[in-house]
């Protein structure tokens, strides 16, 4: 942000909304956000495959997905 604030005007209207998507960018990473969706996307993918092999054990999360 240090960036933005050195090289974008101060009253400018697009710094504002650039600001803002950045920290929403910031806020969406975090590792607690989406973590229930993200749980039910893999969960989804290993239920529908045909192989009783899951891609995404439990046992695995955070260590390779």
């Amino acid at each position: 942000m240090r960036l933005l604030d050195e090289h974008l005007p101060p009253s400018d209207e697009r710094r504002t909304a650039g600001l803002a998507l950045l920290n929403q960018w910031i806020e969406e990473d975090s590792p607690t956000a989406g973590a229930e969706e993200d749980d039910e996307f893999f969960r989804n993918l290993d239920a529908s495959r045909t192989s009783n092999r899951p891609l995404f054990p439990p046992e695995l999360k955070g260590i390779t997905w």
